[in-house]
């Protein structure tokens, strides 16, 4: 099917942070190899022709030196296709809305051991789009009776920012916390 070249050039980078994940390792593009099809008017044959793209700033985030084994990957198309169709297949279909937990995710997973690598990992799971969360749930009416005196006993004091935080946290009772989001994922809930 034709595409554009932003298309185009877009689909190679979501494909491409698949790659990357699945060997665990950045990766530089050594070439993109471009074909263009010009359809003949007379309705002969379509004419073929091809270019290299030329990207300056595809792999500025590689150092030149990366090394990395290929001993243990996450897909191996070789040993099981039908495996790596299905899960390329499911990335490439959430792409639109799975971009932005999975940047998050990739700049942690490759990133150096530190308080932002850990905090980067946390706020993936705040990217979430809602169809891969898990489901807000309902409290009881005890919680919900509980909530509501603390809210109007709190409401009552002066303005203070533990005021302000503890108001906040009970606006969250029934959404999923940080540790409810990991367990769903790590547990196959939400898709990839």
């Amino acid at each position: 099917m034709p595409k554009t070249l932003s298309a185009a050039v877009h689909e190679l980078s979501t494909l491409h942070g698949l790659f990357e994940l699945s060997i665990e390792s950045r990766q530089r593009y050594q070439w993109i190899e471009l074909e263009f099809t010009h359809s003949v008017k007379n309705g002969e044959r379509d004419l073929h022709q091809k270019a290299r793209l030329y990207w300056s700033l595809c792999n500025e985030r590689v150092e030149e030196d990366s090394e990395t084994s290929r001993m243990d990957v996450l897909l191996a198309p070789d040993r099981r296709p039908e495996e790596f169709t299905r899960v390329t297949a499911g990335w490439m279909d959430s792409a639109h809305i799975m971009a932005d937990p999975r940047a998050r995710f990739a700049t942690a997973f490759f990133g150096t051991y530190g308080i932002n690598r850990i905090v980067g990992a946390a706020n993936m799971f705040d990217l979430l789009p809602e169809s891969r969360a898990p489901k807000k749930k309902e409290p009881d009416e005890l919680l919900k009776d509980a909530v509501k005196k603390c809210r109007e006993t709190f409401a009552a004091l002066p303005d203070s920012f533990a005021k302000q935080s503890v108001l906040s946290a009970l606006g969250r009772v029934g959404t999923a916390s940080l540790r409810d989001k990991v367990y769903h994922r790590a547990h196959g809930g939400g898709g990839r």
